[in-house]
């Protein structure tokens, strides 16, 4: 189960709740997440990104493009860009 997300937390916090949620979703160890590697590694393919985007927008209250896991390919680069500003 995956813990409640702020509806705007700092990048390091989003960071682990994505890496537990791409665990999660894909059956692997939350361990084995490097937040620098890019989600296919994982085998994150579209039908996943849009489970990941879309359990995004519930956490964060807010709508989120549907391209967002290609714009932002790593847990790193999403986080950044959405606790930025």
């Amino acid at each position: 189960m995956i813990e409640k997300l702020e509806k705007r937390p700092n990048t390091l916090a989003l960071e682990s709740w994505l890496a537990a949620l791409v665990a999660d979703l894909m059956g692997i160890p939350v361990e084995t997440i490097d937040v620098r590697a890019r989600f296919d590694r994982y085998g994150v393919d579209s039908a996943a990104a849009v489970s990941l985007t879309d359990e995004l927008e519930r956490h964060l209250e807010r709508e989120l493009e549907p391209t967002l896991l290609y714009e932002h390919p790593t847990i790193e680069n999403l986080a950044a860009h959405l606790t930025e500003g």
